[in-house]
């Protein structure tokens, strides 16, 4: 895996690096789906992600994505980073195995409310 630094704007002091590997867990504080960076890369672990929950939120917790990731630095917090195109994220296919592996016995979440058909048995 290369991780390369594209751009660099000393004014805005953001970075754009390619080939970012994030697994998506709970945040326990909102309860919504979001991606953390995973151990073994040239970028902090832990470090959270920003993207869109609905993008992220057809597959189990544990899945791992790939994706190209923006440095958000702020004054006075936490630094954290946004994924460049949040329409277009992408599961992982180096862990693929392991993906699998999780989806294996699982229903996708389904949108709306769930229907329930009650059935008179006249015998």
């Amino acid at each position: 895996m290369q991780l390369s630094l594209v751009e660099h704007f000393p004014e805005l002091t953001k970075y754009v690096f390619l080939d970012i590997y994030a697994k998506m867990c709970i945040d326990p504080k909102t309860h919504k789906p979001t991606l953390v960076t995973m151990e073994g890369q040239r970028v902090p672990a832990d470090l959270k992600i920003r993207c869109k929950p609905w993008a992220i939120q057809a597959f189990p917790e544990g899945t791992v994505y790939k994706l190209d990731v923006r440095l958000i630095q702020q004054k006075d917090k936490k630094p954290y980073f946004s994924a460049v195109k949040n329409y277009r994220i992408f599961r992982a296919i180096e862990f693929f195995e392991h993906n699998l592996s999780l989806q294996k016995g699982l229903v996708r979440r389904r949108k709306g409310k769930d229907k329930v058909l009650f059935i008179r048995n006249d015998a």
